[in-house]
């Protein structure tokens, strides 16, 4: 089947006028005026009922039935794009249900000319587990003739693919199943899906207006073109600066912020190196997490593959859950020091067991077995003094690997808070990885 034309109305109404050639006017004469008709009515584009009918699907998409994956966690969002998936030249809405962790369920609703519009209870999946390294991803055929499914996991370089049709009102096998490169899954057959919120609904406008772009496939390596610095892992996703105004530090920031996200949004970030907030718009585009902003930041965010995580270049590695405690929980029984307010808050990486640092104290070294490590405060001492748990509230709750060297921490040498244990500065040299 031929595939969907870009096609613009005025250009088709330019070419088809119903009116007679002009020709040059004659003299004017003095014959009464004659009352002309009314044009005949424009047929109504073919794709306008379409626009409608799946813009009432937009409107309340978890009104209809479809199957859901495995260990699904919705977010409450759904996700949209169009594509040409049953080879009639109209396009089909591929509806997806965002997810927080595991696969997002999509479903495919057609409205085939002079029928009723369906949906498939059947579904193709994609995301990726916060756990196990299960990756799912689909492409959208160039030729129109159904979709491919892509399974993998973050450490293959080599997924699985099948393709799929629609017939009956339902997703079946179609063509069979292969091998693919990870790195090359996307070619002029294998198209990349770009997910747009439902609640932009411009694809739909453009499609009334009797304009059908189909999608679009990106430059082979343009992607890793834009890639400035690999900067490791952020639990089962890569990480990589897109300009080299963009500190690994903040890019890790922004992939912890973006976790569990899908489709396109916003999100506000502190900055480990700086230590302000900085505004983030990111969305999906061929496979890829972009996220723009910032002082001309961009961050790329993908499925883990081969060789993405870096190896450690720090002396020490130290595991375990961030958490806030008040003053009177890190004072080693002691009791407050200096009079800090019961508000204030201490952020400490209780470790997973204990174990031996050296670290500065006082101009010379010492060498402890440690169980916590003092991370950053909001401390009041007759007034508030300057916050440095910014950078680290992001992780309250997770669990962490802190990879940090001896003279990125030093131990307390004074009456403050908190005791027993070494600190590290926000400014210091450290890498952080999200566990879970």
């Amino acid at each position: 089947m031929r595939r969907l034309a870009l096609l613009s109305l005025a250009a088709v109404l330019a070419g088809c006028s119903p009116q007679e050639p002009l020709v040059p006017p004659s003299e004017p004469t003095a014959q009464p005026s004659a009352i002309t008709e009314a044009p005949a009515a424009l047929p109504e584009n073919k794709f306008s009922t379409l626009a409608d009918a799946y813009g009432k699907v937009l409107d309340n998409p978890g009104s209809f039935e479809f199957n859901k994956t495995d260990r699904f966690q919705p977010t409450g969002t759904f996700s949209y794009a169009l594509a040409e998936v049953t080879g009639d030249d109209s396009p089909e809405l591929l509806v997806k249900e965002d997810a927080k962790d595991y696969y997002a369920p999509v479903t495919v609703f057609s409205q085939p000319e002079g029928q009723a519009l369906f949906n498939t209870r059947e579904v193709l999946i994609w995301g990726a587990g916060s756990a196990g390294g299960g990756r799912a991803d689909i492409a959208t055929s160039g030729s129109g003739n159904g979709l491919y499914q892509y399974t993998g996991q973050s450490v293959s370089d080599v997924w699985d693919s099948e393709h799929f049709v629609v017939s009956e009102g339902k997703i079946v096998p179609g063509k069979g199943k292969s091998k693919v490169p990870f790195s090359s899954r996307f070619d002029s057959e294998h198209l990349p899906v770009t997910w747009i919120p439902t609640t932009d609904r411009q694809p739909l406008e453009q499609l009334r207006a009797g304009s059908v772009m189909p999608p679009q496939q990106p430059a082979p390596g343009a992607a890793a073109a834009a890639v400035v610095e690999k900067c490791g892992t952020v639990g089962e996703k890569a990480v990589f600066t897109g300009t080299t105004q963009t500190s690994c530090k903040f890019a890790k920031a922004v992939a912890l912020a973006a976790m569990g996200k899908a489709g396109s949004f916003a999100v506000q970030v502190a900055s480990p190196v700086t230590g302000q907030n900085y505004d983030m718009s990111c969305s999906e585009v061929g496979g890829d997490m972009v996220c723009t902003g910032g002082n001309s930041a961009t961050v790329i965010i993908r499925p883990a593959g081969p060789g993405d995580a870096q190896a450690s270049a720090y002396e020490y590695a130290f595991e375990g859950t961030v958490v806030v405690k008040g003053p009177s929980e890190v004072d080693n029984g002691y009791g407050v020091p200096n009079g800090e307010r019961s508000d204030s808050e201490y952020l400490i990486l209780v470790l997973d067991a204990p174990q031996v640092v050296t670290a500065p104290k006082a101009g010379s070294t010492a060498t402890k077995s440690i169980s916590a490590i003092g991370l950053g405060k909001k401390e009041y001492i007759s007034s508030w003094l300057p916050d440095t748990s910014g950078p680290w509230r992001q992780y309250v709750g997770k669990r962490i690997r802190l990879h940090a060297n001896s003279n990125s921490m030093y131990f307390q040498s004074d009456a403050s808070l908190p005791m027993g244990m070494p600190r590290i500065g926000s400014k210091d040299n450290y890498e952080v990885e999200v566990l879970n």
